[in-house]
C-alpha cells in the first residue's frame, strides 16, 4: 500500500469517526435541549398557578363577603348592593384570568379543581351566574363579557359533586370534570 492510500484510508476513516460523533454529539444536544424546555415549560407553569394563587387569595375576603350577603340577604331581593356587586366584580374577574390559563393549560387543572373549582361553582350557582349573565345582555356589556368564566363554569359544575369528601372516594376520580358522579 502507498502513501497515498494509507493517507486516503486514514483521512477517510477519521472523517467516518468525525462524522459519526457530530451525529451523535448533535443526537445529545438535541435531547438535553428537549428536556431542558421540558423542564422549563414546566417551571413556567408553575410560576403562572404561583401568579393565579396570588390572585386568587387576593380576593379571598370578596369571596367571603359574598358568602356572607348569601347567608343574610333578605327573600326576593335582586340588587345586589354596591359592595357586594364591586366584590362579586373583582371574584369574577379573577376567576376570568383563572378560566382563561385554565382553558389554555397555563395552570394544571387538577391544581384548579383541588382549590378552586368547588368554591368558584358554589358562588356561581349561588349568585355569579346571574350577576354574569345580567352582565352579558346584549343591551349592557354583551356576550363576550366573562366568556371565559362561562367557559369554565360549563367545564367543572361537576367538580363539587365528583369531590372525594362527597363521593367517599380515597382520592379524586380520574377527571373530575366529568358528569360520573352518583
Amino acid at each position: 500500500m502507498t502513501t497515498a492510500e494509507i493517507l486516503t484510508v486514514t483521512v477517510g476513516t477519521g472523517l467516518f469517526i468525525a462524522n459519526a460523533l457530530y451525529t451523535v454529539f448533535t443526537f445529545a444536544m438535541q435531547r438535553t435541549m428537549k428536556q431542558q424546555s421540558d423542564l422549563q415549560k414546566r417551571v413556567t407553569g408553575l410560576q403562572v398557578f404561583q401568579i393565579a394563587i396570588q390572585r386568587m387569595e387576593d380576593t379571598r375576603r370578596d369571596r367571603q363577603r359574598l358568602r356572607d350577603y348569601l347567608a343574610s340577604r333578605p327573600r326576593g331581593d335582586a340588587a345586589l348592593p354596591d359592595e357586594v356587586r364591586d366584590a362579586a366584580d373583582r371574584v369574577c374577574r379573577d376567576f376570568d384570568i383563572l378560566a382563561l390559563l385554565d382553558r389554555t393549560g397555563f395552570v394544571d387543572q387538577r391544581l384548579v379543581d383541588s382549590f378552586y373549582s368547588v368554591p368558584f361553582v358554589l358562588l356561581y350557582d349561588s349568585l355569579l351566574g346571574p350577576y354574569v349573565a345580567d352582565l352579558r345582555k346584549p343591551e349592557k356589556r354583551g356576550p363576550t363579557h366573562f366568556w371565559e368564566l362561562v367557559q369554565f363554569y360549563e367545564r367543572v359544575k361537576d367538580v363539587p359533586k365528583n369531590h372525594p369528601a362527597v363521593t367517599g372516594e380515597p382520592d379524586w376520580q380520574d377527571d373530575p370534570r366529568l358528569s360520573h358522579a352518583k
